[in-house]
């Protein structure tokens, strides 16, 4: 060594200092303070996740302990669903046999069929239970059935011991009877029927107005016009001669509850009072209490002249008027 010279030079190279691992402030710095700015938002955000993940598990426990309790509930449940699936019987071997095809072939022949019965039988008797072995007698008595009156008063007449008993539930039943032959005329809409419609809607004010002779009279004369136009143009119906009302009854359908379509069973039941409405009444014999055509229009009087019997002339020419508006029969009504 030259200390003369005043320079030093050390013996062995000296390393190089290291890094400070604090800060200015003498601490170490966080780790995070050294990484780049986008780093440490990512940091921030898994922080966050993890609080978050911390709630969720806490929310997770106390779910936990509230579903426990009906833990037993729910396994209870699912034994007695498994219980009934055990008792149905195996019907897996019909299902390939069913034909949808078919299937949906027999809902539209269903459908037809209901527009055919909608079609063929009467309003008042479709969808009702009605005992119609027991309706020929009470037709056959002069009390019309078809088309009017209401299938709940058809039941009372059919349960009704006699005469005097069917036009007492006639009488009880004044204002649900003119509704239905009200609702029936509201159906007729042929022009060739139409002014004896209105005929019968002003005999169903006068009903209810109590003036039951005008209804009664005028009920039977519109019942007798119409009745002489289906003869006129019913070939089946054709008497020789004049009109006469003994000739005509013999050539009336017949019911028949054996042997007969819904169309003639219906007709005949239209048609079935009118021998009754016309026996024959001569000076020798008592006025009818019950509706006859020629006491009305020859015995007029407390006898013939009653509710019930105003009542039975408005439903039968209604009854008439109503099977005419179906177009099965053909008529020439002169007025």
């Amino acid at each position: 060594m030259d200390h003369e010279s005043g320079s030093h030079e050390p013996d062995e190279a000296e390393p190089p200092a290291a890094p400070s691992s604090k800060g200015a402030d003498g601490r170490k710095p966080d780790a995070g303070n050294v990484l780049p700015p986008s780093y440490r938002t990512i940091l921030q955000v898994s922080a966050g996740f993890r609080a978050m993940a911390e709630d969720v598990a806490r929310t997770q426990r106390f779910i936990n302990q509230a579903v426990a309790p009906l833990q037993h509930v729910i396994a209870e449940s699912q034994r007695f669903q498994q219980m009934i699936r055990d008792s149905m019987p195996d019907l897996s071997f019909i299902a390939p046999r069913i034909d949808w095809a078919q299937f949906r072939g027999l809902a539209d022949t269903v459908a037809k069929a209901q527009r055919v019965l909608e079609r063929v039988v009467p309003s008042n008797w479709l969808g009702e239970s009605l005992d119609y072995d027991a309706m020929p007698p009470i037709l056959e008595g002069g009390t019309p059935l078809a088309w009017v009156p209401s299938a709940p008063i058809i039941r009372q007449l059919l349960a009704a011991p006699d005469a005097q008993a069917r036009a007492q539930a006639l009488e009880e039943n004044t204002e649900e009877i003119v509704a239905s032959c009200r609702e029936a005329l509201s159906a007729v809409s042929q022009p060739g029927l139409r002014q004896q419609a209105a005929m019968l809607e002003d005999c169903l004010t006068m009903v209810e107005a109590s003036t039951l002779g005008g209804a009664q009279a005028l009920a039977a004369s519109v019942w007798d016009t119409v009745y002489r136009g289906v003869w006129r143009a019913e070939p089946a119906l054709k008497t020789a001669g004049f009109f006469k009302y003994k000739d005509v009854a013999k050539k009336l359908p017949k019911i028949d509850l054996d042997d007969s379509t819904l169309l003639q069973f219906r007709q005949a039941c239209v048609f079935a009072p009118f021998v009754k409405a016309c026996e024959d009444f001569h000076d020798s014999h008592p006025v009818p209490t019950v509706f006859n055509r020629h006491a009305t229009a020859h015995a007029a009087g407390s006898t013939q002249y009653s509710r019930a019997n105003a009542l039975t002339a408005l439903m039968l020419a209604v009854s008439l008027l109503r099977e005419l508006e179906q177009g099965d029969l053909s008529y020439s009504i002169r007025s």
